[in-house]
C-alpha cells in the first residue's frame, strides 16, 4: 500500500493543500509530507481524522481499484 499516492489523491480530489489538511486535524505540516513521501506511515488515529477530514471512510482509502 502506498499511503503517500492514496493520500495526495483523496487530498487532490477534496482540493485541500497539505498544511491546511494537517491544520485542520492538528498534526503537524511535516508529517503530511513525510506520509506523502512514504517516509513515515500513519497511526491508525491519525489516518482515521485524516479521512474524517477527507470525507472518506478507511475502507475507502484502502480500497484496491
Amino acid at each position: 500500500m502506498d499511503y503517500g499516492v492514496r493520500l495526495r489523491y483523496f487530498r487532490s480530489q477534496v482540493g485541500i493543500s497539505a498544511n491546511a489538511l494537517a491544520k485542520k486535524i492538528g498534526l503537524d505540516p511535516t508529517t503530511i509530507y513525510k506520509i506523502e513521501a512514504n517516509d513515515s506511515k500513519p497511526s491508525l488515529g491519525s489516518l482515521e481524522r485524516i479521512c474524517n477530514a477527507l470525507g472518506i471512510t478507511l475502507a475507502e482509502f484502502f480500497a484496491v481499484d
